[in-house]
């Protein structure tokens, strides 16, 4: 890690798009002003660690849950079938419109 030190109006460059200017310092409260692109995702650091617990809880979740939303569970059959484009050549099963890799494969 790089450690700065920097007074109020002061920046910093990172790269050439990418500005991070002390806006005020006022007792343990610094305020930071950023410039940067609008495709550069700027997230302060508890709301990134927010949203990637919750990606993670996502991505650990029960599949079974998918089952109840399966299209081809609703027409009275499951069918597993290989489609094109699945990547890896697994077993694909259509989930509420979507192509879901099948977890019980």
């Amino acid at each position: 890690m790089l450690i700065l030190a920097r007074k109020s109006n002061e920046s910093i460059n990172i790269g050439d798009d990418i500005v991070i200017t002390v806006l005020s310092i006022d007792g343990g409260t610094v305020k930071l002003g950023v410039e940067a692109p609008k495709e550069v995702k700027l997230l302060r650091g508890e709301v990134y660690e927010r949203i990637s617990k919750t990606n993670q809880e996502a991505a650990n979740s029960d599949f079974n849950l998918l089952n109840n939303l399966s299209v081809d569970k609703v027409a009275g059959h499951q069918e597993k079938r290989w489609l094109p484009g699945s990547g890896d050549g697994l077993p694909v099963v259509a989930v509420a419109g979507k192509r879901r890799k099948d977890p019980r494969s």
